[in-house]
């Protein structure tokens, strides 16, 4: 994990696209200082006239000595903490001896650099390239100090790379720290990190089961969390049945308030992809006869899109529709019945239509609809194509009916050619 390559593992949503454009962008940004180097060099002490120089002078060949007694100070600038992480990565004949007189001077004052923007990045690399002196001494520091470097933004960071090279034994001691915090840890930007790392670290250790408990009782409100949702999933993945089992079953008794949550309905989903198959199921048996409806709301209709490919893979455990595909069967004949589309004032249902027009000409929907299209075999296909095409016939007609979605299920069609 590493400041010049960009792999930091930065608190981010349970899923984060790159930002448009960030790439077309990033020479022009590289010529400016950050925001971030600003403030820095705002807050603290002006740079010596070494940093200075060194800043001014990139195309000269500095060598790690040549920075002997400005090594901390260098760690925390921008440009110096990239050149001594290159420094600390290199495998050249003089990269051992660097090492050493980078870590010498480093040591003493290790613990804040954790802490600091760019210097958190060297310690990383005094972790992953040290010897296992180096490495040990540094890891050394981070006890007694995990609850607190784990909710710092860059002192996550550190925690988590040390995970990556400690025994069970000293995983379980600095997971010990975290027992008394671990409710605030479970929704902590930063912190929630450092959990799922100890889990994936060591799994089903008796020694993180505190991390288990924490959920018992509490699913319904930690699985809407942006952090502990994250968690969770970790925990349902990782650890043993005896564990899990108490947190899966307050997962299905609050499923479908789960599922129209921007949060939890990614503990579902995971459910569907990643649990025992009996969980799948269970699902799969609470969404029928609420197919169509579901497929319109902003976050269950990404379960649905989860659900339809789950549907079509597994066969169901028991009888009379003990043959794969069978689910994904039920669902389609929900499609493809009329279902209320409207209602009067007292909420009584006036109108009927067939669930697939109301999917297709729905912003949400269609894209469940999208999905069964592609699984679905060539004889359903068509019942789907007949369904749909007089309604698609009309909106061709009016100039308002080629929205992306509606274009997106006529290109669908045309390759049926329906």
């Amino acid at each position: 994990m590493s400041y010049i390559d960009h792999a930091a593992r930065l608190p981010t949503y349970p899923y984060s696209p790159p930002l448009p454009g960030a790439a077309y962008f990033e020479p022009l940004l590289h010529c400016l200082p950050s925001h971030t180097e600003i403030r820095s060099h705002a807050l603290g002490a002006p740079r010596s006239a070494l940093l200075e120089e060194f800043r001014a002078t990139p195309w000269q060949q500095w060598a790690v000595a040549d920075l002997q007694g400005h090594l901390a100070e260098f760690s925390t600038d921008q440009q110096g903490s990239r050149f001594i992480q290159e420094r600390l990565a290199s495998s050249d004949a003089t990269a051992a001896d660097e090492r050493q007189l980078i870590f010498r001077e480093l040591i003493g004052g290790i613990r804040a650099m954790m802490e600091d923007v760019f210097g958190n990045y060297v310690v990383q690399k005094l972790i992953e390239f040290g010897t296992l002196e180096q490495r040990t001494a540094v890891i050394d520091a981070l006890q007694d100090n995990i609850a607190e470097l784990s909710q710092h933004m860059y002192g996550c960071r550190v925690v988590q790379k040390a995970l990556e090279y400690i025994d069970e034994e000293r995983t379980v001691a600095f997971a010990s720290e975290l027992k008394e915090s671990v409710g605030k840890c479970l929704k902590d930007q930063s912190a929630n990190h450092v959990l799922q790392k100890l889990l994936e670290s060591i799994g089903p250790c008796a020694g993180i089961d505190f991390i288990a408990r924490e959920f018992r009782g509490n699913v319904p409100r930690l699985a809407v969390n942006c952090y502990s949702c994250r968690v969770l999933q970790r925990v349902l993945e990782n650890c043993t049945e005896e564990q899990t089992r108490p947190l899966l079953e307050e997962v299905h008794e609050n499923l479908t308030d789960l599922m129209q949550d921007q949060f939890g309905n990614y503990v579902i989903s995971w459910m569907l992809q990643s649990a025992r198959k009996r969980d799948s199921e269970r699902v799969i048996e609470s969404i029928k006869g609420h197919f169509v409806a579901l497929s319109k709301h902003k976050f269950a209709s990404n379960v649905l899109e989860v659900v339809v490919a789950v549907a079509r893979a597994i066969t169901p455990s028991l009888p009379p529709d003990a043959a794969k595909g069978a689910y994904f069967q039920d669902f389609l004949a929900e499609v493809l019945e009329g279902a209320p589309a409207a209602a009067d004032p007292n909420g009584n249902d006036t109108t009927t239509t067939v669930g697939a027009v109301q999917m297709m000409n729905h912003s949400y929907a269609n894209y469940v609809l999208q999905g069964m299209i592609k699984l679905a075999g060539n004889e359903d296909k068509k019942k789907i194509a007949d369904a749909i095409r007089p309604e698609l016939a009309r909106l061709r007609r009016q100039p308002s009916g080629h929205a992306k979605h509606l274009i997106a299920i006529e290109k669908i069609m045309d390759g049926l050619g329906a």
